[in-house]
């Protein structure tokens, strides 16, 4: 079991929803209004806010776990310490946090990523960028994990990485 009771979801979504249906608080934040709306429409039971998880509007020492799925993937690679940064900001002492990426090599844009027309900037990392990057900003106890794609996602493999405050 996941031993929290208050957790921020970062970007909201299924992974928020599962754990608020084992009993914890959830706080799922997005900077696209429309995403938050479409949160919402899918979990009108959740609490979700407009947020840039660069600047979050909480106080210190908020929440017992943040969850980052593939969230930070959307970010270019020179603004990740000043999120990490933040996350430990939020974090309670011994908060834990679990950012969950993609594996590879890349930091660029895509012109029409899934097919709708915009750009995107999308990232790829490895397992020690994802250490060094929680090491570096004062988390403790690091510890990651690669999984293999499953049948039906994109045969990119997995980064699993969390961090002790």
């Amino acid at each position: 079991s996941f031993p929290t009771r208050r957790s921020s979801d970062l970007p909201s979504g299924h992974i928020g929803k599962y754990l608020f249906d084992k009993g914890h608080k959830i706080k799922g934040i997005d900077i696209s209004p429309e995403c938050i709306q479409i949160a919402r429409d899918y979990n009108p039971e959740l609490d979700f806010e407009v947020m840039d998880m660069a600047n979050m509007n909480f106080a210190s020492n908020s929440f017992d776990a943040i969850i980052s799925f593939y969230s930070i993937m959307y970010t270019p690679k020179k603004y990740l310490d000043l999120i990490i940064s933040e996350f430990h900001r939020v974090l309670k002492p011994n908060g834990v946090v679990l950012i969950v990426v993609k594996k590879g090599y890349l930091d660029t844009i895509e012109n029409n990523y899934w097919d709708e027309g915009n750009p995107v900037h999308y990232c790829l990392f490895q397992e020690d960028e994802m250490n060094k990057l929680l090491l570096m900003n004062k988390f403790k106890s690091v510890t990651t994990q690669t999984r293999l794609p499953y049948d039906f996602e994109f045969n990119v493999d997995r980064i699993y990485t969390t961090g002790i405050k």
